[in-house]
């Protein structure tokens, strides 16, 4: 797993981007999904700035926006060596796939249109069933805490 703090073009907000590749395992033996059942897997389409849901069978990327990041970085910068300061970010994922919602919300994506129909990476089960299957939705919650782990050495920032 890797996860980088980004800024936006504003320089003030940012976003939170983490990309989740897991270890090769050998696959275990389990049951098969019956056959009125169907899973797929979804990628999010987002209402917001700086949000992003990639969902496929080996990984996940996840953009979340942080609002005033640069405030947040500067007050870790701050404070005397062995200090530990650190931010909490709360994230929430809710919807529809065709219109994704996020906390920590910068603005919406301007001329947002919401799609009538979702198309899946890669269904599970039998692929026929996605003509009948229900709606996508998307629900998920979680944090994150950024913490400084040593003194700072030095700061700096792109313009």
């Amino acid at each position: 797993m890797s996860a980088s703090l980004q800024t936006e073009e504003d320089g003030r907000d940012g976003r939170l981007v983490v990309l989740r590749t897991p270890k090769t395992v050998p696959s275990a033996t389990g049951a098969s999904i019956r056959p009125s059942c169907l899973r797929a897997l979804h990628d999010g389409d987002p209402v917001g700035l700086a949000s992003e849901l990639s969902i496929s069978l080996r990984s996940t990327l996840i953009s979340v926006p942080i609002r005033s990041l640069r405030a947040k970085l500067n007050a870790l910068a701050e404070g005397r060596d062995g200090a530990r300061p650190q931010f909490r970010l709360l994230i929430a994922i809710g919807g529809d796939c065709t219109e994704m919602r996020m906390s920590g919300s910068i603005g919406d994506r301007p001329g947002f249109t919401k799609d009538r129909y979702a198309a899946p990476n890669r269904a599970l089960g039998n692929p026929e069933d996605l003509s009948t299957a229900g709606s996508c939705t998307l629900e998920g919650h979680g944090d994150v805490v950024v913490r400084r782990e040593g003194p700072v050495v030095e700061t700096s920032f792109r313009p």
